[in-house]
């Protein structure tokens, strides 16, 4: 629900002043117009910044910052109407609901492909008993819809129809789209767009009811296309894993940068002036790059590392979902 207090907070604050319309905090100091992202507040994040250009006044030179209530009683900013609708969809089960954050019984973990063009979508889902696929033209409510808007609407109705023939219960289901805007929302939980809010929150609700977690991974549209999803959202039924090619194929959440560029290591090695850099492995990342020589048991026998530097840098190159970062033992 953490995404969903933002209006509360927002609302709340109003009595301070100093917020635009939409309830962000505004700078005070005058700025260059040209150079907006870098003078607002690293809580104003991109929602704020169209909303903030309404308080611009003159020639930019200068901002009116605008004074709290007289009276000291806050107002309502736009966003809590659909915040707290939010919030009440969360919670109208008659029991609290168990959200699974880190699942002790989740056995499988399923793999599938969303992608929506103008004129229809298409999904693929692999699962125990083999491929699902999901596919269809739009209707006329979708006529005057943002790109955004289908991609997204495509990735919810997959989810809540695995959802309802029963397949998602203790399941990860790790959701691939090449829709950056779905995939930003979804780990946001909230959108500035009224249709894109209310599809998040029909994500969430699924998610949290049916009692499964969900991954959803951007992926390059070239991807999408050989793996037969984009062919499937244009009708098209001969392609990638509609052929009969295993959806792990498309899938390289296991492999590190090192394993899927390897001249990248080159690379890492000119800009860290280490000509002997060496990537370390799961194991070696707990043991060499923390300077661990040896170590003994202390009085409550628990063993304690010995811990010695050695001035040496590592890499370490995790599969895609971690950062690639560079350590130094001193």
């Amino acid at each position: 629900m953490k995404p969903y207090m933002k209006g509360f907070h927002l609302s709340m604050e109003t009595w301070r002043g100093g917020r635009d319309e939409e309830g962000w905090k505004v700078p005070v100091r005058s700025f260059d117009p040209h150079k907006l992202e870098s003078s607002v507040e690293e809580e104003a994040d991109e929602e704020s910044m169209g909303n903030l250009s309404q308080v611009i006044r003159g020639n930019g030179d200068a901002v009116e910052v605008p004074s709290g209530p007289e009276s000291g009683i806050t107002r309502a900013v736009p966003r809590f109407a659909p915040d707290l609708m939010a919030i009440l969809k969360l919670s109208e089960s008659k029991k609290p609901a168990l959200r699974i954050v880190r699942g002790k019984v989740v056995v499988t973990a399923y793999y599938g492909f969303g992608d929506a063009s103008s004129g229809g979508f298409g999904a693929t889902v692999e699962w125990a008993g083999g491929i699902h696929r999901r596919s269809g033209l739009w209707g006329r409510d979708a006529d005057d819809a943002s790109s955004n808007y289908r991609e997204l609407r495509n990735l919810v109705e997959t989810v809540e129809e695995e959802g309802a023939q029963g397949r998602l219960k203790n399941v990860e289901l790790w959701l691939f789209t090449d829709n950056s805007t779905a995939e930003s929302c979804f780990y946001k939980g909230s959108s500035t767009s009224p249709l894109l809010h209310e599809l998040i929150v029909r994500l969430r609700k699924v998610e949290m009811d049916i009692g499964f977690k969900l991954y959803m991974v951007h992926v390059a549209g070239t991807r999408m296309i050989d793996q037969g999803t984009d062919g499937l959202s244009r009708g098209m039924l001969l392609e990638g894993v509609l052929t009969g090619k295993p959806m792990l194929g498309y899938i390289d959440l296991a492999k590190g940068a090192l394993d899927r560029f390897p001249p990248l290591l080159d690379f890492v090695k000119t800009w860290t002036d280490c000509p002997n850099l060496e990537a370390l492995t799961p194991e070696q990342w707990f043991v060499e790059s923390h300077g661990i020589c040896g170590g003994s048991k202390d009085h409550h026998g628990v063993w304690i590392p010995k811990h010695a530097s050695n001035g040496q840098t590592y890499l370490w190159a995790p599969p895609q979902s971690l950062p690639m970062c560079v350590w130094k033992n001193v």
